[in-house]
């Protein structure tokens, strides 16, 4: 909720948790009991996508976004992401490409990036 709901403004009551945390795989990345990252696959058809990337600010550049990716990218084979225009080098170190397609949103411009 730090990162979701404070920083990039999503909604407790709308949008944190969503529909889609019960049809993914959520991965944690804790220090002691704190969680200081997640990450999310979702399935869509025959290809799973990247989504919900948190990283607590205290614990960002420290490798945990790095891990999480790591770890869901040994446990699925065709990976894309909605990467916003300042993450989509940290994508591009592990595999992915931008495919041309750009989306607007709220707060940002986010990249469609795939590794297959």
């Amino acid at each position: 909720r730090k990162v979701l709901v404070r920083e990039f403004k999503y909604s407790s009551y709308r949008d944190e948790p969503d529909k889609f945390d019960l049809m993914g795989t959520v991965y944690v990345a804790k220090d002691g009991r704190n969680v200081v990252g997640t990450v999310r696959v979702r399935r869509e058809e025959e290809i799973h996508r990247v989504q919900r990337v948190a990283i607590n600010p205290e614990y960002r550049k420290k490798g945990v976004g790095s891990l999480l990716l790591k770890t869901a990218l040994q446990d699925y084979a065709k990976l894309y992401v909605m990467a916003p225009a300042d993450t989509v080098l940290f994508y591009e170190r592990y595999g992915f490409k931008k495919t041309g397609e750009a989306q607007k949103g709220k707060e940002h411009t986010y990249w469609r990036m795939q590794n297959y």
